[in-house]
């Protein structure tokens, strides 16, 4: 991203410099040809691309809305189309809108300040909604979008210590609860463990996968949750199996329901409780 920014600095100064040159010279000359002469402009290219959308999608809501099959949708392509019209349309409206009915100042300079940024937004909702109809939306920018999303979400927070971390993954392996053969295979789930609980973030499949029962499960992942803020029944369920199968929430709030109203502590529980008592 570092590297990217430099042309996203460039590719706005060029957009914007001839935005304030043009603003600049058509008040100069005359206001009311800049206000008609822009907003009529605006106006039929936001058309345009109002009957683009329109255009491709009225057949699509029809069949939707009568139950039939939506044929040629590519949803991974049409979402994201129609995500962006949601944030930029309004922009372009608003846009057009405020150069059509603000009042001029009668200083250049601050008729410049007060115009240019909203010819500048129109240009770049434009330049947004070109670019969702081309090859290069689908092959290049929507992975982009969704890589960046990915990076920048954090799932969850954590309070434990890098330390503390490595201490709940010998526990577990001390008490046979997620055992290894390879020493090595040990060493890097030992290292993911810490970094995925330190970044608040999840492995692409379920990696730790813990055998005893779910009930105890749901224990172990209580006593975890005491130091970590939004990690939820959904969250674990990327993060750990339980005796090699997938982990469904669902059944985890069951047997938490359980444990809290008819059942007594388990040998297991106690040795969770060992565990986390090394940590405090």
């Amino acid at each position: 991203m570092e590297k990217s920014n430099p042309k996203i600095l460039l590719s706005t100064l060029f957009i914007l410099l001839p935005v304030i040159f043009y603003t600049g010279i058509t008040i100069f000359f005359n206001f009311n040809l800049f206000v008609w002469g822009s907003g009529i402009s605006m106006i039929v290219v936001q058309l345009f691309y109002t009957w683009k959308l329109i255009r491709r999608y009225s057949i699509w809501y029809a069949n939707y809305m009568f139950d039939e099959k939506m044929v040629g949708f590519r949803k991974k392509v049409e979402k994201p189309r129609i995500f962006f019209y949601s944030i930029f349309w309004p922009i372009m409206s608003l846009s057009t809108y405020a150069i059509l009915v603000s009042n001029p100042t009668g200083t250049l300079w601050k008729d410049v300040l007060l115009f240019a940024p909203f010819v500048f937004l129109f240009i770049v909702g434009v330049l947004i909604l070109d670019l969702t109809w081309k090859k290069r939306f689908e092959n290049r920018y929507i992975p982009l979008v969704k890589d960046t999303l990915k990076k920048s979400q954090k799932k969850f927070r954590t309070h434990y210590t890098s330390g503390q971390l490595a201490k709940i993954f010998d526990g577990l392996v001390e008490y046979g609860f997620i055992e290894y053969m390879d020493f090595e295979k040990q060493k890097s789930h030992r290292e993911k463990f810490v970094a995925f609980f330190e970044k608040g973030t999840t492995p692409s499949t379920p990696l730790f996968d813990l055998n005893i029962p779910v009930i105890d499960a749901v224990y172990f992942f209580d006593e975890l949750n005491n130091k970590i803020d939004g990690l939820s029944y959904p969250t674990l369920a990327k993060i750990f199996l339980i005796n090699g199968k997938a982990i469904k929430p669902g059944s985890l709030r069951s047997s938490k329901s359980i444990s809290k109203n008819s059942r007594s502590k388990s040998e297991i529980e106690y040795q969770i409780d060992g565990i986390f008592s090394k940590i405090h």
